[in-house]
């Protein structure tokens, strides 16, 4: 079972569906009992968490303003990446410091001014969405540079049980205006397809790799539990090659019962998306007749990509 939300950065349209679930090749519903203890044991941040999230966001637009380039990279983890509009990548803090110093060394702000319309989440990952207008003064013309985006922030709380910024992505306003309605089938169809790349008990074939990365961005984002980065198709690839051949039992020594989806909601439409929610790989272990519920929080960043096919552009799941 996958319990799963998906938001669009834009727009006012709610809409509301349930997909089903498939198990041992049938397809059902995961029960409202599952799905109850999983929201318990990774629940939606809490005012107190979105409190905090808002706070650092503001913080941040506070040390733009002031050019503080070692204020600004207190708030993010040291794995922490920047996905830029064009989908290039920027990991971690050393980069990111490398890029805030050319861009306070070339002018410095007079305005940053950031408003955080929706934190969601589940367990210690959180999704912020907003809307940031700046200006930047050029240093040596005295020109002013307007900006106006949307951002997505992609929050990790840490061990210490601070949040920090772990994703970045930011998109001008007409880039993620204006889409079809029709776009928020299409997402729950595309995340679908991700969930369901392999049926259980299938040998793993280099089609199916084939298959899974095309759900993927060329510059697609795997962030593991321990935060680090799988980045680019290639390399998502290459994760899973070494068990072809392989069905899923062969491959972790379980066998597998359940990977699902449940209850999935769509507010807005845009050209980028994020969806969260609650992972469930249950299984049996090798010589055991007893279910084993493996449940486990994600989140992903998905992007409209130029064929108007809709790809996941960053993944983050956790494990205790």
């Amino acid at each position: 079972m996958k319990s799963v939300n998906l938001i669009l950065v834009t727009g006012a349209v709610i809409i509301s569906s349930t997909l089903f679930a498939q198990t041992k090749g049938e397809m059902l519903f995961t029960s409202s009992s599952e799905l109850a203890k999983a929201k318990l044991k990774y629940p939606a941040p809490s005012d107190k968490d979105k409190q905090e999230i808002k706070d650092i966001i503001n913080a941040t637009s506070a040390a733009y303003l002031k050019g503080d380039v070692d204020a600004i990279l207190t708030y993010y983890s040291d794995q922490s990446i920047e996905l830029y509009t064009n989908q290039m990548i920027n990991v971690g803090t050393g980069n990111i410091r490398n890029r805030l110093k050319g861009q306070l060394g070339f002018g410095s702000f007079t305005k940053m001014d950031r408003t955080v319309e929706y934190i969601e989440g589940t367990g210690p990952i959180a999704l912020a969405l907003g809307k940031t207008k700046s200006s930047l003064k050029s240093k040596s013309e005295g020109k002013i540079y307007e900006d106006y985006r949307d951002d997505i922030f992609l929050f990790r709380k840490q061990e210490d049980g601070q949040w920090k910024i772990l994703v970045h992505h930011w998109i001008p306003v007409e880039v993620s205006s204006g889409q079809p309605s029709e776009d928020s089938i299409r997402i729950r169809e595309a995340i679908n397809k991700w969930s369901f790349f392999i049926k259980p008990g299938k040998e793993l074939s280099q089609e199916d790799i084939d298959n899974y990365a095309s759900n993927f961005s060329a510059q697609a984002v795997e962030i593991l539990p321990n935060q680090w980065s799988n980045i680019g198709i290639a390399n998502i690839r290459i994760r899973n090659t070494g068990a072809i051949g392989m069905t899923w039992a062969q491959c972790t020594g379980y066998t597998f019962d359940i990977n699902s989806f449940k209850t999935i909601g769509a507010k807005g439409f845009s050209r980028r998306a994020v969806a969260w929610g609650i992972g469930d790989h249950s299984n049996y272990p090798e010589g055991s007749d007893k279910l084993s519920q493996d449940l486990f929080p994600f989140a992903m960043i998905l992007t409209k990509e130029k064929d108007s096919q809709w790809r996941i552009l960053a993944y983050h799941f956790y494990f205790d």
